[in-house]
């Protein structure tokens, strides 16, 4: 991309306008960045790369730009985006500009739930055969590895490994990758995206430019998907999968993970075939949704010449990532046994639901949970079922989301069911604190932090959440 000399706006000074900023300015441009909030961490050196900044409006300056780059958290329907649109100036989100200047293969990872698990396990495990960066939406912007290792240029990198949210893709033109997975698609961001539909073809915009070369891999059990993959398939490589026979190349039988080599010789003749058996009692994660992305994560290996064995070898002793669904402390007496778990980066409805099922697979019989946080404008009464009933559900909801919340579970009266206790409150402290001397009730509990929303009105992000609700479980005995 030949930016030397051309006028470049940047807007919104987080992370990734922070890192699009610095791109731009190494390539020759005159930028500009524009930002409502100032975050102090990167002003100064900001200043110190002479870019020009402005703060708290986006000005009529950004209207004479030769190209805009903007943060993913921008919406489209801003009407700075409206604005810059109608002067036919072009926009191009973050991690699309970062693919125009770099010269990678890009293994891309999307979906409502479970993307980070996946993305670090894949940039654990390539690593160990491949050169392999890892970034994107699990913390690093793509635009600082095209940056920092060069990537504009040829490099002996093999693969940029990335997790993809639907604000990044929803603003691909060009952008392809190698190897594309999608987990799941829920309802999700329709606080941003308005409907379903535009969520879900924001989410397949990652496969759009995909050709024979590349490889689309998607979860064939989401059924909202489906058709969108089946258009596809004269198009590029479509490889689905799922814990299900006849729809996999590896699925569930009884209490093993079976390779299906039967499916392999029928349509993906290109893998290699072996008679693999894997025991799921192995795994140290053995819920449904860990070994779906699991089996995700055999069939990218498997796609680039990965033995089935090694592949299960290195799965087996992943134990989970902090803040999700983190079994952090167990008390446990003679007639007491209270189960604390951070599932802070559930952020929406689908992460709730994982979470309840997993509390059912590892047996917990009676749930407090804390939800709460700014709402994504789903019904989170849709995601809200405990196989042993409701009423073995305690719910402490706080913050912004709180009465929509409590207003959406009661609507859960007359499904047949009981709908769980519910009880609000302003401070996500005080929502916990009431959550534990709940617990202290039950024989056989959990404190499940489980928000289904958002961490902005109260905490920085929800890593900052997580370790709150530990230190707060931590000073248990103190009240």
């Amino acid at each position: 991309m030949d930016l030397y000399g051309k006028n470049v706006g940047v807007l919104g000074l987080g992370i990734s306008g922070f890192w699009s900023a610095k791109l731009a300015k190494s390539l020759g441009a005159n930028v500009f960045l524009s930002s409502i909030d100032k975050d102090e961490l990167f002003l100064q050196e900001l200043v110190n790369l002479d870019i020009e900044t402005e703060f708290g409006n986006h000005s009529e300056r950004l209207l004479k730009c030769d190209l805009i780059i903007k943060s993913p958290g921008i919406s489209n329907h801003a009407s700075i985006i409206k604005a810059l649109k109608r002067k036919k100036i072009q926009v191009l989100g973050e991690m699309e500009f970062a693919y125009q200047c770099s010269d990678i293969d890009i293994i891309a990872v999307t979906g409502t739930n479970g993307k980070t698990t996946v993305v670090s396990l894949l940039g654990d495990f390539l690593g160990k055969h491949f050169k392999v960066l890892v970034g994107g939406n699990i913390g690093v912007p793509f635009s600082q590895l095209v940056l920092e290792n060069k990537l504009i240029e040829k490099n002996n990198f093999d693969f940029a490994i990335l997790e993809v949210s639907s604000f990044q893709s929803d603003d691909f033109e060009l952008f392809k990758p190698s190897i594309a997975v999608i987990l799941n698609c829920k309802a999700d961001h329709l606080d941003i995206h308005k409907t379903f539909d535009e969520y879900r073809d924001a989410k397949f915009k990652l496969f759009k430019n995909m050709n024979k070369n590349d490889y689309a891999i998607y979860n064939s059990s989401e059924d909202s998907i489906v058709d969108l993959f089946q258009n596809l398939v004269d198009q590029t490589n479509v490889i689905p999968y799922s814990s299900i026979k006849g729809s996999s190349i590896f699925y569930i039988d009884n209490s093993d993970i079976v390779k299906d080599n039967e499916i392999i010789k029928s349509n993906f003749r290109f893998l290699n075939t072996s008679n693999f058996t894997f025991e799921i009692k192995q795994l140290s994660l053995q819920t449904r949704n860990d070994i779906e992305n699991f089996i995700a994560i055999s069939t990218v290996c498997l796609i680039l010449g990965i033995s089935d064995n090694e592949i299960f070898d290195f799965l087996k002793k992943f134990k989970g990532l902090e803040h999700r669904f983190e079994i952090f402390k167990i008390i446990d007496n003679a007639d007491q046994k209270i189960t604390f778990i951070n599932d802070s980066k559930s952020t929406n409805g689908l992460s709730l639901q994982s979470a309840l099922s997993n509390c059912f697979d590892i047996q917990l019989e009676n749930i407090v949970l804390v939800m709460g946080g700014r709402s994504k404008g789903i019904d989170y009464s849709k995601y809200f079922y405990f196989p042993l009933g409701n009423d073995h559900i305690s719910v402490f909801a706080y913050g912004e989301a709180a009465q929509e919340i409590k207003e959406n579970l009661l609507s859960l009266k007359g499904d047949n069911h009981k709908y769980p206790k519910i009880e609000i409150f302003e401070s996500f402290t005080d929502a916990v604190k009431r959550g534990i001397e709940e617990a202290n009730g039950f024989k056989n509990g959990a404190v499940l932090l489980s928000p289904a929303c958002s961490s902005f009105d109260q905490f920085k992000n929800y890593a900052e959440r997580g370790e709150k609700f530990k230190t707060i479980v931590g000073e248990y005995n103190e009240y």
